[in-house]
């Protein structure tokens, strides 16, 4: 009886979202409100993955915050940062985060000044990120939002121990209106050509997703 129940809560969950239109972030945000305030954790989970497994079969979801449904809405806008020092580099912003390339290197090693040295099985090219926050709330960036991609599909994530190397400063997060600058490193293949290498950034679960190719753009 306690299951029928279950079932029949989602179902009238289902029965409230926009099936004319798109599924937005929201539409999703409220479905799950609907079906994790009954039940026990155990059949929330159950009858929750069942629900969400034959929704989407039937409509796609858009994982978008704006809920605005408007042509290219899910496309990255041009974003550019001007770095004391170094200069204006081009990007790409989404959802209110500006991601652009300031440096491309490539090394065989990576020298750390108190661990030994990391050396690459490939080679090592380390990438330097300036990263913007431009939401109203603090953002999360970890290294593996970032994944290098061949022309082939063949993807690329960043190496662990080379990372503590390189990296500038730990700063998992970043406050509204700040840039940050935030270095990471990966081990490809030794013949690999860095114009055939780009990168896809997803900025967590249901965040920005943009793609760059992998070189400085500079604007002039």
């Amino acid at each position: 009886m306690a299951r029928l129940f279950c079932l029949e809560k989602i179902l009238k969950a289902l029965d409230k979202l926009n099936w004319g239109g798109i599924i937005s972030f929201n539409d999703f945000e409220n479905f799950l409100k609907e079906v994790f305030n009954f039940g026990s954790a155990i059949e929330t989970l159950i009858y929750g993955a069942l629900a969400l497994f034959f929704l989407n079969a039937i409509h796609p979801f858009d994982f978008s915050v704006n809920d605005a449904v408007h042509e290219g809405k899910n496309k990255p806008l041009p974003y550019s940062c001007n770095i004391q020092g170094f200069g204006t580099v081009s990007g790409a912003m989404k959802d209110d985060i500006g991601v652009a390339i300031m440096d491309v290197q490539e090394t065989k090693v990576i020298h750390h000044p108190r661990y030994n040295d990391e050396f690459a099985q490939g080679k090592y090219i380390v990438v330097t990120f300036a990263i913007c926050n431009q939401q109203k709330s603090k953002i999360s960036v970890k290294e593996d939002f970032f994944t290098l991609v061949d022309s082939s599909g063949r993807k690329y994530e960043y190496d662990h121990a080379a990372n503590w190397s390189v990296e500038l400063e730990y700063k998992p997060e970043i406050n509204p209106g700040l840039t940050v600058a935030k270095r990471i490193a990966y081990d490809v293949p030794a013949n690999i050509n860095l114009n055939d290498l780009q990168f896809k950034i997803t900025m967590g679960l249901f965040g920005a997703n943009m793609t760059l190719p992998l070189k400085v753009q500079f604007v002039q």
